[in-house]
């Protein structure tokens, strides 16, 4: 943007944010999509929520983070909650298939990483033999039992389409047995 004056975006959000924290309008939206519209408040309360989740769980400067999500403002969301904690952004295509998904997850080495739910029959047995510790799933609803049985040994959680994570810092995905794994 031609009045950023910062270096990132995620600072530029936030500097929009005091200006513009309004409701998401027609004229005054940050990002929007078919399903979801978040004005320049609502977006940097999400990354700023996000990030606070993330940095609980351990993620921080330098830390790789793999993102193989769709276009959504809760892709946006996860990028720059990633970038606010100064760990780096692995952003991988959806459709490069597993394989790719899988030398980036052994080259990289990631703290945590984003999937999209309707990818579980292609990612679903990959996270089972991948050691990343902890999994985001964007799904409007609870991700389906594909998905679910591939995360039993993660620390597994729901991101929306808008960016929010279910409760205040995230509910753990049902069922009880999805929970955070003890270290």
């Amino acid at each position: 943007p031609e009045d950023a004056s910062s270096d990132y975006v995620v600072e530029w959000v936030f500097e929009h944010a005091a200006r513009d924290p309004g409701p998401a309008g027609l004229d005054r939206s940050a990002l929007a999509s078919p399903s979801a519209r978040l004005s320049y408040g609502e977006l940097a309360t999400a990354i700023r929520r996000l990030a606070a989740h993330l940095q609980e769980l351990g993620v921080g400067p330098g830390d790789r983070v793999v993102v193989a999500l769709p276009a959504t403002p809760g892709t946006a969301v996860a990028s720059l909650a990633i970038q606010l904690l100064g760990a780096v952004s692995v952003e991988v295509a959806r459709d490069a298939g597993p394989a790719a998904l899988a030398t980036v997850l052994e080259k990289s080495r990631p703290t945590a990483i984003f999937v999209f739910g309707r990818d579980a029959r292609v990612f679903g047995p990959l996270l089972v033999k991948t050691p990343v510790e902890h999994v985001f799933v964007l799904h409007e609803t609870a991700p389906n039992d594909a998905m679910l049985s591939a995360l039993q040994q993660k620390s597994a959680w729901q991101l929306r389409e808008d960016g929010g994570l279910p409760g205040v810092t995230g509910d753990a995905l049902a069922p009880a047995a999805i929970a955070p794994v003890a270290k």
